[in-house]
């Protein structure tokens, strides 16, 4: 995931004054954990008295696989679309970024589509390394978007992963978080350092 830079090598030991909003970030991911397992847990069992029951298990099996897989498509298409998700990037940029213009005016870029449509590998090396290159509603549409999404589709009829979208949600919201925390409390606050945080405290939750 690329290296984890912040302007304080011994960040977690100088930063005493962060130690409530590092808790908060913690309790907060300890949260959201205890909510994904205990939906995913009334999912499952659902699903296997449902499909005990039914003579057309496969079928029903393939079903919510093309209804989630549709919700999916949904949900990625028409989030982009809101207001709020375009930014200006420079003209030397225009062309690699031309593929995630997503209904963006020419000259701009839509965030949330090229997250949601390029890399997670890269999107998550590029919120740990910097999130204030992101726009903050980004952040949480990605966070917020994906956090139902993963609690649905873990438990169905196609392997499906848990840790890659846990720490992309994680380090979504607590990058988002940081950047809030940097703007209202001190400029001092490195968001890259809560975008990790975001991450451990979801896996620590989830897992």
């Amino acid at each position: 995931l690329g290296d984890f830079k912040t302007p304080d090598v011994d960040i977690f030991l100088n930063r005493v004054v962060e130690l409530p909003l590092f808790i908060l970030v913690g309790v907060v991911g300890g949260i959201l954990g205890g909510v994904f397992c205990k939906v995913w847990r009334l999912l499952q069992l659902f699903r296997q008295e449902f499909f005990a029951d039914s003579r057309a298990r496969t079928v029903w099996k393939l079903v919510e696989v093309a209804i989630l897989s549709l919700l999916t498509s949904a949900l990625l298409y028409f989030v982009p679309l809101m207001d709020g998700t375009c930014r200006a990037i420079d003209a030397e940029d225009a062309v690699t970024f031309e593929a995630h213009r997503f209904d963006c005016p020419n000259g701009e870029i839509n965030e949330v589509a090229e997250i949601f449509f390029g890399s997670r590998e890269k999107t998550i090396r590029g919120i740990l390394t910097d999130p204030t290159q992101f726009q903050t509603l980004t952040l949480f549409s990605v966070g917020f978007v994906f956090f139902p999404l993963m609690t649905l589709t873990l438990g169905v009829a196609l392997p499906t992963g848990v840790f890659m979208p846990t720490f992309l949600i994680g380090t979504s919201l607590g990058g988002g978080a940081g950047i809030i925390f940097q703007q209202w409390i001190s400029p001092d606050i490195s968001p890259s350092t809560f975008a990790l945080l975001g991450a451990a405290a979801l896996l620590a939750g989830v897992q």
